[in-house]
């Protein structure tokens, strides 16, 4: 049995995935069952070599999300204009999730990170500004998402604008038609709730 606490060296890991791989292609072969404890052998073998500090990529996140819990920090920028509430979004590059359409920025937490170190990612990432103040304002839970069960702190929050800044700023009852839409119909409703009732 594997030893996840352990991490071998890159041949070792090869070597053990092969043996596993073997052992399921015999059974492949034969139309026998191939059991799970294989693949989580093989699973196994692999995370070892994955370093969880850095970016997962799209495609092995989604992975990973649909088989755990994710917890992921959103925040939303709201003011109160003479037109109405508006909000603060950012355009997702069409290579990235949720690609070519507008969000309000939020992040996974990584592993080894807490939520401070994430907020200071949206700022030079998304914000491309500071977040002046931030407040926590509860947790959406959602658990049948297309990317997995994920686990939502919220929190309100002020930003300075800066020269690089290339969000946008959009009114709550108007939002763009490509807005991604569980923005759209809970994460923006939510949050707007939380700013009238505070009398922002």
């Amino acid at each position: 049995m594997s030893n996840p606490t352990h991490k071998p060296s890159q041949l070792q890991t090869i070597n053990e995935i092969g043996g596993f791989l073997d052992e399921a292609r015999l059974l492949a072969e034969k139309e026998q069952p191939v059991p799970e404890q294989i693949f989580k052998e093989i699973a196994i073998q692999a995370l070892a070599q994955i370093n969880p500090s850095k970016p997962m990529g799209t495609a092995f996140f989604d992975a990973m999300a649909r088989k755990t819990i994710t917890v992921a920090i959103e925040t939303v920028a709201l003011y109160k204009g003479p037109h109405g509430i508006e909000v603060y979004m950012t355009y997702r590059d069409p290579k990235e999730v949720y690609g070519g359409l507008w969000h309000s920025p939020g992040s996974a937490l990584r592993p080894g990170e807490d939520p401070e170190d994430l907020f200071r990612r949206l700022e030079q990432g998304e914000f491309e500004c500071p977040i002046v103040s931030k407040r926590f304002i509860g947790n959406l839970n959602c658990p049948g998402g297309l990317r997995g069960h994920f686990f939502t702190p919220v929190y309100l929050v002020v930003i300075r604008e800066s020269e690089k800044s290339s969000g946008k700023w959009f009114s709550v009852d108007n939002l763009p038609h490509d807005t991604v839409d569980h923005h759209a119909e809970r994460l923006i409703p939510f949050a707007v709730e939380a700013f009238e009732r505070m009398g922002s």
